[in-house]
């Protein structure tokens, strides 16, 4: 039998090599999607400020129950965000929602600029997850056209999107005023749709649903996604003619 001595000096060289921190690393997340989205503050119809939120979501069925090391550190474009650990083994067996999250306002001026990428990036020690999304600010809406686009009924038109990089594959129909849907056509940089010939004459407003931002990096997880940005409306208005 060996000493006890030995047997805790063993245990003990076990634990600094594991570091003795409970949870686990960003390793144990690789296969994970890092999935992102921009939140309303609650209570307010015109924010200054927006909420970011990216969580750790298991793509596969997983074994045991995963949580963040304490430590872990995390910012979007520098800005430090809020880092909650996930919920650790219940007494039921399953794991607790939600996952890993982090999370922080930002201020909507940052969507209003000239579109430019973000950088995501989860720290912890020497182990790192990164996400860079191709033009994460910016409005994500319909390109503003000056002077308003014209059409007949019947035609067929193509609304250019702002930015063009954004994934439009979620846009499978336009809403037009209370008129109801039509079916749209993804392309690229865009969207095209034709107009019904029954419609009227006068000012309409189309409407899309939300597109999808592209990861330009995505480095230590399975898959890194990006929700477009509910800050603008998602319309275009265009003149239809007779």
């Amino acid at each position: 039998m060996m000493p006890l001595r030995s047997l805790l000096l063993g245990l003990l060289s076990v634990c600094l090599l594991a570091a003795c921190e409970p949870g686990n690393s960003l390793r144990s997340f690789s296969g994970r999607e890092l999935r992102t989205v921009i939140l309303p503050p609650s209570g307010s119809n015109s924010p200054t400020q927006v909420v970011f939120k990216a969580e750790l979501v298991p793509k596969e069925p997983e074994s045991g129950c995963l949580q963040l090391h304490p430590g872990v550190e995390a910012t979007l474009d520098g800005i430090p965000l809020t880092v909650t650990p996930g919920m650790a083994l219940t007494r039921d067996g399953p794991c607790g929602e939600p996952g890993p999250t982090f999370i922080n306002p930002v201020d909507t001026a940052l969507f209003f600029a000239a579109p430019r990428n973000a950088v995501l990036e989860i720290r912890d020690g020497g182990e790192r997850i990164v996400a860079e999304f191709t033009h994460f600010f910016a409005r994500h809406t319909f390109k503003q056209v000056s002077p308003t686009p014209t059409v007949k009924p019947g035609e067929e038109l193509f609304l250019p999107w702002d930015p063009p990089t954004d994934d439009l594959s979620l846009i499978d129909k336009v809403a037009l005023d209370s008129l109801g849907s039509v079916p749209a056509q993804p392309e690229a940089g865009g969207v095209r749709v034709t107009i019904p010939a029954e419609l009227p004459e006068g000012a309409l407003q189309v409407t899309a649903r939300a597109s999808a931002i592209p990861a330009e990096r995505c480095e230590g997880v399975a898959l890194c996604t990006a929700a477009s940005l509910v800050i603008s409306p998602r319309s275009a208005q265009v003149l239809v003619q007779h």
